[in-house]
Order: structure tokens, then sequence, then C-alpha cells
């Protein structure tokens, strides 16, 4: 499907009214899938903040999504939604709560890149967590589609914090 993607329009100005115009000129032209991309949730009002904490930003929503979601297909759209889970802001609830779920090399400063933080994906608490967050934004409205990035590199991973004889294990548990 051809498909409109938000980010470019709005980036982080996320306002229901202005997203249902936008909405109107793609169905116009032909566009069949319709995507709010980041800035949908809790605190993202630009880069450096809120990544984890993957709730909606009422703020920004007081309606919730459901009537940009109708407004969408009434206009014979699909409509999918924007996320990042495996990443994590250093200013978000979720790392003030859970810091050590952050990869870092033990021993060395923590590595930030582009003002973030990469979830330990391969710990099943993290994995529980994200899902959990993620599923209950996607089974609250009508979202048939959901654009997933993930535009930060592993190479400082380091171990996870498993002993030096499983060092090695951390990627392949990150990719499961």
């Amino acid at each position: 499907p051809v498909h409109l993607n938000t980010w470019e329009g709005l980036y982080f100005d996320h306002d229901p009214d202005y997203i249902m115009r936008m909405a109107d000129e793609a169905a116009a032209l032909g566009v069949e899938r319709f995507i709010i991309d980041d800035g949908w949730f809790k605190g993202r009002n630009d880069d450096w903040a809120a990544l984890g904490d993957w709730y909606l930003d009422e703020k920004k929503y007081p309606y919730g999504l459901t009537p940009v979601i109708d407004h969408v297909k009434s206009l014979g759209m699909e409509f999918g939604i924007w996320v990042e889970p495996e990443m994590i802001s250093p200013d978000s609830d979720l790392y003030k709560e859970h810091p050590d779920w952050a990869i870092q090399i033990p021993g060395r400063e923590i590595t930030q890149s582009r003002a973030q933080y990469v979830l330990d994906l391969s710990r099943d608490e993290v994995v529980d967590e994200v899902y959990e967050k993620i599923a209950d934004v996607l089974k609250s409205a009508d979202i048939s589609y959901v654009k997933w990035d993930m535009n930060r590199q592993l190479t400082t991973m380091g171990s996870g914090g498993l002993p030096a004889d499983r060092q090695g294990e951390l990627y392949h548990r990150y990719v499961l």
C-alpha cells in the first residue's frame, strides 16, 4: 500500500485536528495507509525525551487515538503507528526505574548515541515490560500497521552484564 508517514509533516508537534486534515489530503492523493510517527507518547516533545514510556500522551491526544483512527479509516485508509521499543531515553520514567536495563559494558561509562541507550532485549524481564507496553497501545485502538524503527548501532553493546565466559551470547540473545 502507498503510505504517508507524518514525521516530516509533524515532527513532535502532534495536534489531532491537524493530523486529520493531513489525512484528508493524503486520502485525496490516493494514500492507502496513514502512519503517525514519533511524538505520540507521553513526554515525547523532542529527541531527548521519553523513549521507553510507551503510553499515549493525553495532553496531545485528550480524546485518545480513536477519533483520529476513526477519521483515517472513514477515508478508506489503514492506520499505523511508529515505535522504537528497543531504545530508551536517559530521562524516561522507564530508565529512572530500571537504569540497569540499558546495555552497557561493565565497568565503563554507558554509551549514549542519538540521545538514547539500547534496552537489553536479551533479558526476559525487559522483553516482557516492552511487550506489555506496546501490546497495550496496539490493543487500545484499531491499529493495523506498526512502523518499527531501529536507528542505533549495537557496536558498543558490551556483554549485557554476563560473566566473561558468556559475553558472546548477548548479540544472539538480543536477536532472539
